[in-house]
C-alpha cells in the first residue's frame, strides 16, 4: 500500500496497529459505502492518483490476502474536516521521516487524538534528547521551523540570562536558539532586553500566548498550564543549566593541580594495566646463544559511581518571582558537584586502601611511608630518596622518580611556607648557617582542608601527574548533567543533577606520606 494512502486511511479512522490486509479491507469498506472525498486527490497503489468526476475514491485492486475482521467504517461528511485530517497525517509523516523518528513513535503520533501541535512538541523533545546525547552537559531547546515561537524562545532565554546576571557577549550556550530563530551568532537577540524585565508570572502567560493556549484562570492554574503545554519548562531548564555550570566551574578545587584524568565507557569494573620493564640484556660470548626476554604485568581495578540530587521549581517559585533564589540554589548545586569530584582523590589518600598486592597504599612494605617528623630538610630528603629508590615490577633498576608536588592540610600551611620560603636556616646541630635546598619552586605546594579532617599534621610528596591518583569520568564528561521532568511529588518541574566519576591510585611508587609531628 502506498504510504500516503495509508496515512489518509489513518487520518480517517483506520486503527494505527491495523495490518496490511486490514488496511485494504478498510479501504474497500469505504468504497462499498460510496464515501466521496472532495477537495483532495488521492494516491493509491497501482493508480495514477486521479479521481473520477463524481469524486469517488480511485479504483484499486485489493491484493488477495486473508482479511482480518472488518473494522467499522468512518463516516466523513465534511470536506474541511477530511482535508484537515489528511493534511495532518501527511505533515506528521513527513516530519517523522525528515527527523528520522522511529516507526513506533510515528505510529503513536498518527493516532486521531494527537493534535498537530502535540506531535510537533513530541518531535521537538526527541530532537532535544538526541542533541543532549551528542553534547552532554547542556540542553538547548529545539523547534521545527523559523517562526515567531523560535524568536520568542531565543529572546526569552536571553532575557532570563540577563536577569540572572549573565552577560550575553561571547556566550555560545545560546547559539542553538539563535540558529533556530535565524539570528547570526554575532548578532544581538531582538527583544532580550525587553523580556528581561518580565516577572516569571508574566513570562509564563506570554509562553501560553505563543503556544496558542488559554491564559485565563487564577495564577496557580495559569502557571500550571504554562509548565505543561508551553516552552516555559525549556526556558527555565536552559537557565538552570547555565547557572549549574557556572557554579561548577567557579568552585575552587585543588585536585586538578596534581591529578590526571581519564575516561571510561561503562559502569563495569575497569582495570589499570601496568607492564614491567624488559629483562636486562645478557653478555653474548662465543660459546653461548641468545636468550628470550619477557615482561610481566599487573593491574589495579576501579569502578565508576554516580552522584546526584533532585531540585524542583514549583508554581510557588514562579508566582513569588524567586528567580534569584532559584539561581542561588542551582549555583550551590554546581558547587556541590565540583566539591564531590574534588573529594574523590583526597579520599583515596585518606582511606589508604589496599592495593593489588593486598597491602595498604602507604605502608613500610611499599617503601613510601616516611619517618614521622615535621616538614624539614630531613623529612623532605627522606621522601625524595624513597621515590628515587622505587623499582618496577621486576625490580631490575631504580626508577629515579622525581617528586613534584607537596600536599598538606591547611593546619600546617603557615609553618610549611616558612620552611619553603627560607633560603637559609640555622642548623642547631652544626651551629652554622646553611642553604635550604628545597626553597623556592622546588615543589608545587598545595594545601587542602579535606586533609585536616583526617590529620592536621600528615603531609604528602607526589610524583608526576598520571603516576599518582587519577580521576575518571564516564564518557570523559567532566561536567554535571541535568535532566528535567514534570514534577510528580511537587507542582512544578523537577531537575535531576548527576555526575559519574571515580578516583583510583595508579600505583604507590610515586606517592610518599609522612605522618608529621
Amino acid at each position: 500500500m502506498h504510504p500516503k494512502l495509508r496515512a489518509f486511511l489513518l487520518a480517517n479512522g483506520l486503527r494505527a496497529d491495523a495490518t496490511e490486509s486490514a488496511a485494504w479491507e478498510y479501504y474497500r469498506q469505504l468504497q462499498d459505502d460510496d464515501v466521496t472525498f472532495s477537495g483532495q486527490e488521492r494516491i493509491a497503489e497501482g493508480t495514477d492518483g486521479q479521481r473520477s468526476a463524481a469524486g469517488e475514491l480511485p479504483a484499486v485492486t485489493v491484493p488477495a490476502q486473508p482479511v482480518a475482521a472488518p473494522l467499522a467504517p468512518a463516516t466523513v461528511d465534511r470536506a474541511a474536516i477530511e482535508q484537515e485530517a489528511f493534511t495532518r497525517a501527511i505533515e506528521i509523516g513527513d516530519m517523522c521521516t525528515r527527523f528520522r523518528i522511529s516507526d513506533e513513535t510515528r505510529t503513536s503520533l498518527l493516532q486521531p487524538n494527537v493534535t498537530l501541535d502535540a506531535a510537533r512538541k513530541k518531535v521537538m523533545d526527541i530532537i532535544g534528547q538526541q542533541s543532549q546525547q551528542k553534547n552532554p552537559g547542556f540542553r538547548t531547546a529545539v523547534e521545527i521551523g523559523i517562526e515567531e515561537a523560535d524568536k520568542f524562545r531565543a529572546a526569552a532565554c536571553a532575557g532570563l540570562y540577563l536577569r540572572s546576571g549573565f552577560g550575553l557577549e561571547n556566550d555560545t550556550t545560546l547559539d542553538g536558539l539563535r540558529s533556530a530563530a535565524g539570528i547570526a551568532s554575532n548578532q544581538q537577540i531582538p527583544g532580550a532586553n525587553e523580556l528581561s524585565g518580565y516577572t516569571l508570572r508574566e513570562l509564563a502567560r506570554r509562553c501560553l500566548q505563543i503556544a496558542g493556549q488559554p491564559t485565563g484562570g487564577n495564577a496557580l492554574e495559569m502557571i500550571g498550564r504554562a509548565l505543561t503545554v508551553s516552552d516555559l519548562p525549556i526556558l527555565m531548564s536552559n537557565v538552570a543549566n547555565k547557572t549549574l555550570f557556572e557554579g561548577y566551574q567557579a568552585a575552587e578545587e585543588t585536585w586538578q593541580n596534581w591529578c590526571a584524568t581519564g575516561s571510561v565507557n561503562d559502569f563495569k569494573q575497569n582495570t589499570l594495566a601496568m607492564v614491567s620493564e624488559f629483562d636486562d640484556l645478557d653478555e653474548i660470548k662465543n660459546d653461548t646463544g641468545y636468550k628470550y626476554g619477557d615482561r610481566t604485568d599487573a593491574k589495579e581495578v576501579f569502578q565508576i559511581a554516580t552522584f546526584g540530587k533532585l531540585f524542583a521549581i514549583t508554581r510557588t517559585t514562579i508566582i513569588n518571582d524567586d528567580l534569584g533564589a532559584m539561581n542561588d540554589t542551582l549555583m550551590t548545586m554546581g558547587e556541590a558537584a565540583a566539591r564531590k569530584v574534588g573529594s574523590l582523590p583526597y579520599a583515596v589518600l585518606i582511606a589508604n586502601a589496599a592495593m593489588r598486592d593486598g597491602v595498604a597504599l602507604f605502608h613500610a612494605n611499599h617503601g613510601n611511608l616516611g619517618t614521622t617528623g615535621v616538614v624539614s630538610e630531613t623529612t623532605i630528603a627522606e621522601a625524595i630518596k624513597m621515590a628515587k629508590l622505587q623499582k618496577n615490577l621486576k625490580s631490575k633498576q631504580s626508577l629515579n622518580i622525581r617528586l613534584q608536588y607537596f600536599l598538606a592540610p591547611a593546619a600546617i600551611e603557615g609553618t610549611s611556607e616558612i620552611f619553603f620560603n627560607s633560603g637559609q636556616f640555622s642548623g642547631a646541630d652544626l651551629g652554622s648557617t646553611r642553604t635550604n635546598p628545597y626553597a623556592g619552586t622546588r615543589f608545587e605546594r598545595i594545601y587542602d582542608a579535606r586533609l585536616d579532617a583526617s590529620s592536621s599534621t600528615a603531609f604528602y610528596l607526589l610524583g608526576p601527574k598520571g603516576k599518582t591518583v587519577k580521576v575518571f569520568f564516564l564518557g570523559g564528561n567532566q561536567s554535571p548533567y541535568m535532566e528535567t521532568k514534570q514534577g510528580w511529588h511537587t507542582d512544578g518541574v523537577e531537575y535531576k543533577v548527576r555526575i559519574d566519576a571515580a578516583a583510583k591510585a595508579v600505583d604507590w611508587k610515586a606517592l610518599v606520606k609522612n605522618a608529621g609531628g
